[in-house]
């Protein structure tokens, strides 16, 4: 049972000069509405029909169609009491190798529902409090092993959800025609998992080399009024990407160069101003919420 994708949207979402903190998971097949959501295996076996993964479908499938950057407080309340529902159901079928694990998330998912309920539910006003959780090196240790099962065992390989006629929609939600094909790419960006603080070398490079490709796919893309921004961002992270690279991909030693170079870089006005016009347009336009 993975996390909850819109919740990890907000809080752990790409952000593109601060902090570059996901990774790329583009997946196919598509789980789509019509799968089951139950399982026929015996409780704790391991196996795709089983109970667990039933539920771990289930989440995914309730996941992917609650839209966080648009759902009122009661809709948001009912998404993350459903969450924690499916956790303890399928905690009591779960195989053992599991338990820690999915105790760790539903201490999180209480965390975040008890954060939400003193905040009226208003998710893009916890942030603040929320990111602690899911950043803790514990919470995505554990994230990672659960997501690791659901796509072994599960057969669980993408959040992305289609109706029962596999048809999707040329223009989802109210975005501008002549913006969905950015929204999509942009979309699809947001959805990157953090990179974990105990990251090697080549856990590094696979981040940082995809996220330099998640920029060129938007600079393909994007509309007009953005392609002078996207092009200055891309430009800036070939060269974050060239002094990691620089640095054998370690970020200890990594890092502090590339902070060394942004606060001398005589582009850090215009990045933060590119950086900003660019989560304006992607808030206001395609809907997605930072």
């Amino acid at each position: 049972m993975r996390s909850s994708r819109p919740l990890i949207v907000v809080v752990l979402t790409l952000g593109l000069w601060a902090s570059a903190c996901g990774d790329d998971t583009t997946a196919d097949p598509v789980v789509t509405l019509a799968d089951p959501l139950a399982g026929t295996a015996d409780d704790g076996a391991e196996a795709p029909d089983s109970a667990y993964c039933g539920f771990s479908r289930a989440s995914e499938v309730r996941s992917a169609t609650f839209d966080a950057a648009s759902a009122p407080p009661a809709e948001t309340e009912a998404f993350y009491r459903d969450q924690l529902e499916l956790i303890d159901e399928a905690l009591l079928v779960a195989p053992e190798s599991l338990a820690a694990d999915l105790a760790i998330q539903r201490s999180v998912l209480v965390g975040t529902i008890d954060v939400l309920d003193a905040r009226g539910w208003d998710l893009s006003g916890a942030i603040d409090e929320l990111t602690p959780l899911y950043a803790s090196e514990e919470y995505q240790t554990a994230d990672g092993n659960l997501a690791a099962y659901d796509t072994d065992v599960c057969g669980i390989e993408s959040v992305e959800v289609v109706p029962d006629d596999s048809a999707v929609a040329e223009n989802p939600g109210d975005v501008p025609a002549q913006f969905v094909d950015y929204c999509n790419v942009a979309f699809g960006a947001s959805q990157a998992d953090a990179l974990a603080p105990d990251a090697d070398a080549a856990a590094a490079r696979e981040f940082y080399e995809g996220l330099v490709g998640r920029i060129d796919e938007l600079v393909a893309v994007a509309p007009t009024e953005l392609e002078e921004d996207l092009t200055l961002i891309r430009s800036n992270f070939g060269q974050v990407v060239s002094i990691l690279s620089g640095a054998d991909w370690d970020l200890d030693v990594g890092l502090p160069l590339v902070d060394e170079w942004a606060a001398e870089s005589p582009d850090a006005a215009a990045m933060d101003a590119a950086i900003g016009r660019v989560e304006t347009f992607d808030v206001d336009v395609c809907g997605i919420v930072y």
